[in-house]
């Protein structure tokens, strides 16, 4: 993988810092509020200009037609407590996730959490999830989800759903594909 344009980057933000350093302190003969409105504007600037190479970078790294993105949601009704998701891509570990209150309160509430992002090759692949939690029955579960999907020349998009069989409270893990 062709480093420059990261190398690029990080040397931009640099030579970003050192300008606004300088202009701070260059100001001769102006007043200290002068300065001090000069300095404000130019970190506001530069935390505009840190937001576009941010997008910029992501773009690089990961163009619209390589993406894969993996999201997790629990659907409300659920008493399912999720303790952590470990998600394999072609039998290799993209990611792992333990989870706290906060986070699980606000799943809970309709929220998405973005699990992974990355670039994929076209073609047949398979996702693995491993769901570890407690159950409404106090019982503690730990269930797999596989899935083989299809990579074609456009984002792929993913949604594992964390639920419960109404009869028997036990938890299920749906999957969404957009």
């Amino acid at each position: 993988m062709d480093t420059r344009p990261l190398s690029l980057l990080h040397a931009f933000r640099f030579v970003i810092a050192i300008l606004i350093s300088v202009s701070a302190f260059s100001a001769q003969g102006s007043d200290s509020q002068e300065i001090a409105k000069r300095a404000e504007q130019l970190k506001l600037d530069l935390i505009e200009l840190n937001r576009e190479l941010y997008q910029f970078e992501e773009d690089l790294l990961h163009p619209a037609n390589t993406q894969l993105a993996l999201f997790l949601s629990i659907d409300p009704d659920s008493n399912f407590l999720l303790d952590s998701v470990e998600l394999r891509l072609n039998d290799q570990i993209i990611t792992t996730h333990l989870y706290r209150e906060k986070e699980l309160a606000a799943l809970r509430k309709g929220g998405v959490q973005r699990l992974y992002l990355g670039s994929l090759a076209d073609g047949v692949h398979k996702l693995s999830a491993r769901f570890n939690g407690q159950g409404s029955n106090s019982r503690y579960y730990r269930r797999n989800k596989a899935l083989r999907f299809t990579k074609d020349d456009s984002a792929k998009f993913i949604q594992l759903v964390v639920t419960e069989n109404d009869r028997t409270r036990e938890p299920l893990f749906k999957v969404k594909q957009w």
